[in-house]
């Protein structure tokens, strides 16, 4: 997070934000939000990926929001560093990854979802929605600061 706070002001530093440009903190780190719904990290030097997650007894995904769990503290803390680093200077984006479908292709895989598209389409649209309703309260509670 301290890399990422010095990074953004040292942009600010060096650039001129003319006409309707704004300097926006951007963690687009693209499976924070997939890690809050339970699929582990792989961490790479140049990248991070996630492991898909366990299926149930029906054989799909079980797609739940771990608002105990440490990613989501990690994700809440870390939104609350950068605005309060920010001293006004900076906006920040009150996300950590993808849309749902982005979101969705992490947690089986893609291939898989893909599958799962042709095969059973109504899974794949109660799980979008299961995915858009947690992307929801975490634009929320992160947009809030709280």
């Amino acid at each position: 997070m301290e890399y990422m706070v010095w990074r953004m002001l040292e942009n600010i530093r060096t650039t001129v934000y003319a006409g309707e440009a704004l300097p926006v903190f951007y963690h687009g780190w693209s499976v924070g939000q997939a890690l809050v719904m339970g699929c582990e990290p792989q961490f790479a030097p140049d990248t991070v990926w996630t492991e898909p997650l366990p299926v149930g007894a029906d054989g799909y995904p079980v797609i739940r929001f771990l608002r105990d769990g440490p990613w989501w503290k990690w994700m809440v803390d870390s939104t609350r560093r950068a605005a309060q680093a920010s001293q006004g200077q900076y906006f920040v984006m009150p996300m950590w990854g993808n849309q749902a479908g982005d979101n969705l292709a992490l947690i089986p895989r893609t291939e898989k979802l893909m599958v799962d598209i042709a095969e059973n389409p109504a899974w794949v649209r109660q799980a979008a929605r299961q995915v858009s309703d947690i992307l929801l309260e975490i634009y929320t509670v992160c947009g809030a600061g709280r």
